[in-house]
């Protein structure tokens, strides 16, 4: 299926809306210089960066998305336990289901589907090997493991990573 082009993709002055855009200008100037709608422009200019670089920007990105729902799914859980005890369940289960259907809105609104998803895994394993190849050619760079393993959340990729810079490097001891 043939993704349609947007207002923005579409405007005879794209390549001026991109470098304003590159440029720093506001989605608010921008908007009102070419004649295009706050949403779109904002939306357009999203879509321009790759979904690891939103998340390096700390912007809306799939992964932002996708933590918040299951987020939600996990207060749900924990919801529809509690409801078992007394409180009531209908107060609790609109909540949830307005939350949820917001993220959902927001997921549609920002284009999140599951080819994003696969782009967004593809940038991140491109990372992760960029990552290794850089701690494999540099070694003061190794002090990234050091910091990784400090992480509850990374020590063992630090473990896997040190392990395959052991096995593909001759002599290596890190």
């Amino acid at each position: 299926m043939a993704k349609r082009l947007s207002t923005v993709e579409k405007h005879p002055q794209l390549a001026r809306i991109n470098q304003a855009i590159d440029d720093g200008v506001s989605y608010r100037d921008i908007s009102s210089l070419f004649g295009l709608s706050l949403a779109a422009t904002g939306r357009y200019a999203l879509s321009r960066k790759s979904e690891l670089a939103k998340v390096f920007a700390d912007e809306v990105s799939v992964t932002d998305v996708i933590l918040r729902a299951l987020e939600a799914a996990d207060h749900a859980r924990d919801v529809r336990r509690q409801s078992r005890h007394g409180s009531s369940p209908l107060v609790q289960s609109r909540a949830i289901r307005a939350e949820l259907d917001a993220l959902s809105r927001l997921g549609d609104h920002l284009g999140i589907d599951d080819t994003a998803i696969a782009d967004h895994l593809a940038e991140g394993a491109d990372l992760v090997q960029m990552v290794v190849a850089h701690l494999r050619d540099d070694e003061t760079a190794r002090q990234l493991l050091d910091r990784m393993e400090r992480s509850p959340r990374f020590a063992n990729d630090a473990r896997a990573i040190r392990e395959a810079l052991a096995t593909s490097t001759p002599g290596a001891n890190s």
